[in-house]
């Protein structure tokens, strides 16, 4: 099989629309509506298999082999080491979608399959409809994948943190309303994450003996919802603390093929956020 060979981005697997476009000269239509649909088949032997079709052709395929600095990729029908198809360029763009860029990483496993079976023991690779989802199993978790770049570990020996006290509350005798705090999750890897995981107050009620909560209320959003509340200066801290949270949680998405300038403050902002 004959590969056509497309760079990375340097000490990365991510392929930028940029790139691409530099070693072809197909492009989508400016005009009118051109449907591209892909799915992901099949990882076997670090060969990715992508279906694809262009409006009412029929599917074709497209392989992929992702190395250290470099993609490899070619099709059932035309590419070779000095072509690109129109269909291994589609489904390139295609997979960068909403991003002027794709990450790679996921299906780069070199030397992780057994050559004549085309599987691995080290790896989980389950399939959805159209997509396919690649991770190592959790005992080979930390396994290194060759040109990786390792951690600079400092000869420094840094000084442990001190423990933070944590507030013991004790529920209140006159009522069986009490405050708590509990973490709105997401799931940071999905395309579009709403928020960032962040800390939010509720108010429940506690059983008889006092010593759990026994139904959840109602989250707290605002000051007005603790009117009925006494909160101690712990607790006051804590509550604005999470208000302030929740103004940073937002994940700042791409738009439509954004410019390279945009992405960059929107992922600068989100980093900022992440890590205050």
């Amino acid at each position: 099989m004959n590969f056509f060979h497309l760079p990375f981005t340097p000490n990365t697997r991510i392929l930028t629309e940029n790139t691409l476009n530099q070693y072809s000269e197909i492009r989508k239509p400016k005009r009118g509506y051109f449907p591209i649909k892909i799915r992901k088949i099949s990882f076997s032997n670090e060969l990715l298999v992508i279906g694809v079709i262009l409006d009412k052709e029929p599917e074709e395929l497209v392989y992929i082999k992702v190395n250290t600095s470099e993609l490899l990729i070619s099709c059932s029908v035309d590419t070779h080491e000095n072509y690109l198809s129109r269909y291994a360029y589609f489904a390139l763009n295609q997979l960068m979608y909403y991003h002027t860029e794709y990450d790679f990483e996921d299906y780069y496993w070199p030397g992780f399959f057994d050559q004549e079976t085309g599987g691995s023991k080290y790896l989980m690779i389950h399939k959805s409809k159209d997509n396919l989802h690649v991770s190592s199993k959790v005992r080979y978790k930390g396994l290194y994948k060759p040109g990786k770049q390792l951690p600079i570990v400092s000869a420094n020996i840094v000084e442990l943190r001190k423990a933070v006290p944590s507030i013991q509350e004790e529920p209140p005798r006159e009522t069986h309303k009490v405050l708590g705090f509990c973490l709105a999750d997401n799931n940071n890897e999905r395309f579009r994450t709403n928020h960032y995981p962040f800390l939010i107050p509720y108010t429940g009620i506690l059983n008889k003996a006092k010593t759990e909560v026994r139904s959840f209320t109602t989250y707290v959003l605002n000051e007005m919802q603790l009117s009925e509340i006494d909160l101690s200066d712990e607790q006051q801290n804590l509550v604005e603390i999470c208000f302030d949270m929740k103004k940073i949680a937002l994940v700042a998405n791409p738009e439509y093929k954004e410019d390279a300038h945009k992405l960059s403050e929107k992922r600068k902002q989100n980093q900022n956020n992440f890590i205050p």
